[in-house]
């Protein structure tokens, strides 16, 4: 077995956008990585968290990246600079800088406000190589540990899942972080229909999350990473 499993779905295997999305990953160094693709021939009863919880068992505890077909990829060497920002952040969920094709320019993660009536995009960080954030901005995530998460089923097969597994992180008191030297182009559209994911972490995000963001000295000290 290899050391991470990228985990690849979508609903027509011959579909342009998908055949585009898995020739750009193939064309990249996947040395170290397994890609797994999974075609669900836009079957109404599929359920993506299904997949990942299945797939979870077969990784038996190694890494995977999630990563759907709207997502096009172009560097060479993105799975081991994804690796890298888990060593250097000590974060064990990690995700990259995006560009929607309606967008000028990229953004890495996802902030919330206070009343989560609104989410805000992030965008701008002094820091050369990762940042620290609430969620990464989706669909391509790399979890260190997949057997922590639970895909939860309620989220049906938006990309609503990746920011759910982002607050699992913070919640475990590990840390999310975005690779800045890694970035995608989504051909997909930004987040929309948040009530599930507000009904279920809105107050987590109110009284906890602000305290645990603000504490990036604590990944230095090992307190976090796990």
């Amino acid at each position: 077995m290899k050391d991470v499993f990228i985990i690849l779905w979508t609903q027509d295997m011959y579909h342009p956008t998908t055949r585009r999305c898995i020739e750009g990953l193939k064309a990249t160094d996947l040395s170290m990585a397994e890609l797994i693709t999974y075609d669900n021939a836009y079957n109404p009863a599929f359920v993506q968290t299904d997949l990942y919880e299945d797939i979870a068992d077969y990784c038996e505890g190694r890494p995977m990246i999630l990563i759907r077909d709207t997502v096009m990829v172009k560097d060479a060497q993105w799975v081991y600079k994804l690796l890298q920002c888990v060593n250097s952040s000590g974060a064990s969920v990690v995700g990259c800088v995006h560009k929607y094709k309606d967008t000028a320019s990229g953004y890495y993660g996802v902030d919330f406000n206070v009343e989560m009536d609104i989410i805000n995009y992030a965008g701008a960080t002094n820091h050369p190589d990762y940042a620290y954030t609430c969620a990464v901005a989706g669909p391509l995530i790399l979890i260190m540990k997949p057997e922590m998460i639970h895909f939860d089923p309620e989220y049906n097969n938006t990309d609503h899942i990746y920011l759910d597994i982002c607050m699992q992180q913070w919640l475990k008191e590990g840390r999310v972080a975005a690779a800045l030297d890694v970035v995608a182009t989504n051909v997909g559209d930004p987040l929309r229909d948040m009530r599930h994911f507000k009904g279920k972490w809105g107050e987590f995000i109110k009284n906890e999350l602000p305290a645990r963001l603000k504490k990036p000295e604590d990944v230095k000290s090992g307190k976090y990473g796990g």
